[in-house]
């Protein structure tokens, strides 16, 4: 049984999967294969050693992590410098072959990539990309970093059952943490409280409307189209689902 029940080895594989799908769908920039590679492994390191908590967690407990990486993108420094660790060793490294300059090069490019999947920073991210594609100016770094962003929101834009079960999984993990802050006398957020479990349905039109269809929305002309109509297509079936299951709870509630 997988203690973690999200952030877990099936995720990190779903992640990879869905960031090889965006990067070979991207229309008219041409990544090269260190960016092809840097991608694809930042995928694969990006939640590695997650234990199930977030930053804020870390960082109010004043956990060892948060004292060691200055209470700055504290999981997303931990990813990073635990995969290049093990990537030292002589059964994992595939950087071996690789000359001095270009293992600079993909590991430059995995920092910022993985960096960039802190939700603190996502309506940053956001903004920048959105001048970017107006302007016509995004880089091939700028891709990099919004395949990972969207490869690691992407069960949301999944059938509904495959979405729902991902949506299951994080709604656990998120109760486990409330149930640890309760523990400790912390202040729990609604979305981390069991005891609003009720309101899944609700905050899941939420997650869809305020984080995943705006990144996928902003960048739909930069893809395949006929990939991009499927993701949004997906998108909004799914909210529509969850608007319909919360709007029934609400009936019962009445009742």
């Amino acid at each position: 049984m997988i203690a973690v029940p999200y952030h877990n080895a099936y995720h990190a594989a779903d992640t990879t999967n869905a960031i090889w799908v965006l990067m070979s769908s991207v229309n008219d920039l041409k990544l090269t294969g260190i960016e092809l590679f840097a991608g694809f492994i930042s995928a694969m390191f990006h939640d590695v050693g997650h234990e199930g908590v977030n930053n804020n967690y870390l960082i109010h407990t004043r956990d060892k992590l948060a004292l060691t990486y200055n209470d700055s993108h504290v999981l997303e420094n931990m990813h990073l410098a635990t995969a290049f660790e093990v990537a030292r060793s002589p059964e994992c490294d595939f950087f071996e072959t690789m000359g001095d300059g270009e293992y600079k090069a993909v590991r430059k490019l995995c920092i910022g990539i993985v960096l960039a999947t802190d939700l603190a920073v996502h309506f940053d991210t956001l903004s920048a990309l959105k001048s970017d594609v107006k302007n016509s100016s995004l880089s091939n770094q700028t891709v990099l970093k919004t395949c990972m962003k969207m490869a690691d929101l992407s069960h949301g834009s999944k059938g509904f059952s495959a979405h729902e079960d991902w949506s299951l999984r994080i709604c656990k993990e998120f109760y486990n943490q409330g149930d640890a802050e309760k523990e400790a006398g912390m202040k729990v957020i609604a979305l981390f409280d069991r005891a609003l479990e009720k309101d899944l349905p609700k905050n899941q039109v939420g997650f869809l409307k305020y984080l995943v269809e705006p990144l996928f929305n902003t960048v739909k002309t930069v893809f395949m189209e006929e990939l991009m109509g499927e993701i949004l297509g997906n998108i909004e079936s799914n909210s529509a689902e969850w608007s319909r299951q919360a709007e029934k709870k609400e009936e019962g509630e009445d009742k």
